[in-house]
């Protein structure tokens, strides 16, 4: 059985390398196309994750800030890794049922080549969170392990579909003064072998971390607009309140209690209060931001949204940390938001964004129908039961938790 043949993204991948996806079977994983460069595909659960160069020790090391796991047991991991693949003939030993080697140009890479600059390139890839918007992301690099830039990929439709979105929010976001050097450049966007692609810039290397902290509250007061009105009017509301609507009259047995008590809240107020338009970045999250200097460099804008609301990159920003890096049940990370929104850097957003104490609730449970929104539009995509979308039921459980706190009035205090 060929393993590629039931992994899209892996077989795209390989063709980015000029590989042979045939030659990848599930009894060996082994793909000898000759003496040229080596490749381990490192697995994460029972499903390949990064494809990673090896053999070159500075390479390998450009190559493994692909990889960059939040939790200490993927940074021993990496550390691990590091020690291995430094040894070509050690890495074969090890690695022997994960290794793959090609040789010669393939298209993508001259075009790499011709972007860049460069005579010859060195990649790391990394699959992309599973789902139907799934992308690729290759991580370009010369031959001593030097970073020149990024390119993503993707061969689903929707994950196509995500690619042209960011590629057309870079093109805009670039033409604003305050945020040129703070986001990427697109360096080029086409199609090669029927697979779009983008190729972006490289930034900063430094992570920011996990602490959602002035920097972060910094940029996103960056992202305000001179447009004021009421959430009622705003249209990424309209979009999240019809979503949701349309999804909660096709639930099997109907909506959850709380989320017909959000969406009733949130209609009956959302013309009472005005705020400040911003531009949501969509998936604010740490491993979309790198530090550069006092100044932050954010990426992965494929969710990016024109004319919307704050406080909701804030939101997702926490629930993200709280849920995927800390582990934490859906009842804590309620808790976390709620601490959150009593902090005086937060609060002082809020008043920058001319966001009221009201609205801020508002806005908060706006922000729990827009991630059950995302979940109810993958599970439409897939056809997979929502009821068994752990997404949609950690994201109701929070919501759950929260709901006593924001829909009573004046629940939720300013310090």
């Amino acid at each position: 059985m060929n393993e590629a043949s039931h992994n899209p993204e892996l077989t795209t991948c390989l063709r980015v390398l000029g590989v042979d996806p045939g030659q990848v079977a599930a009894e060996t994983t082994r793909a000898l196309c000759g003496a040229g460069r080596r490749y381990i595909i490192v697995p994460s659960g029972e499903r390949p994750r990064w494809i990673l160069p090896v053999g070159d020790t500075r390479v390998l090391r450009g190559g493994l800030l692909s990889y960059r796991p939040w939790r200490w047991p993927g940074k021993l991991g990496r550390v691990c890794m590091l020690v291995v693949t430094a040894s070509p003939g050690l890495c074969t030993r090890i690695f022997s049922g994960f290794t793959v080697a090609c040789e010669g140009e393939s298209a993508w890479a001259k075009q790499f080549c011709a972007s860049y600059g460069e005579r010859d390139v060195s990649l790391a890839f990394s699959l992309g969170t599973p789902g139907p918007h799934r992308r690729t992301t290759i991580r370009i690099m010369d031959r001593v392990g030097t970073l020149r830039g990024y390119a993503k990929v993707g061969i689903s439709g929707p994950a196509t579909e995500t690619l042209k979105r960011e590629a057309d929010a870079l093109k805009r976001l670039n033409t604003q003064t305050k945020l040129r050097g703070r986001v990427p450049s697109l360096v080029w966007e086409g199609e090669i072998d029927s697979v779009t692609g983008i190729f972006l810039a490289p930034g900063p290397e430094e992570v920011a971390g996990v602490e959602l902290g002035s920097m972060h509250l910094g940029f996103l007061t960056m992202l305000s607009l001179d447009v004021q009105g009421p959430v009622g009017e705003n249209a990424e509301y309209r979009n999240v309140i019809a979503a949701m609507r349309t999804a909660a009259a096709s639930m099997p047995g109907g909506a959850p209690d709380c989320v017909r008590q959000a969406l009733n809240s949130i209609e009956r107020e959302a013309n009472d209060h005005v705020v400040t338009s911003v531009i949501a970045h969509g998936d604010f999250a740490p491993w979309n931001i790198r530090r550069m200097g006092q100044d932050l460099y954010v990426f992965d804008w494929e969710s990016a949204e024109h004319l919307s609301l704050p406080l909701l990159d804030v939101l997702h920003f926490i629930l993200q940390v709280s849920l995927l890096v800390e582990r934490r049940s859906p009842e804590q990370a309620a808790l976390d938001v709620l601490s959150a929104l009593r902090r005086p850097d937060v609060l002082e957003y809020c008043r920058q964004m001319k966001v009221s104490d009201r609205a801020t609730q508002l806005l908060c449970l706006l922000g729990l129908m827009k991630r059950c929104a995302v979940h109810v539009a993958d599970v439409t995509i897939t056809g997979a039961p929502l009821d068994e979308h752990p997404g949609f039921q950690e994201t109701i459980r929070v919501l759950e938790a929260l709901l006593p706190h924001l829909v009573a009035p004046g629940s939720v205090r300013r310090a």
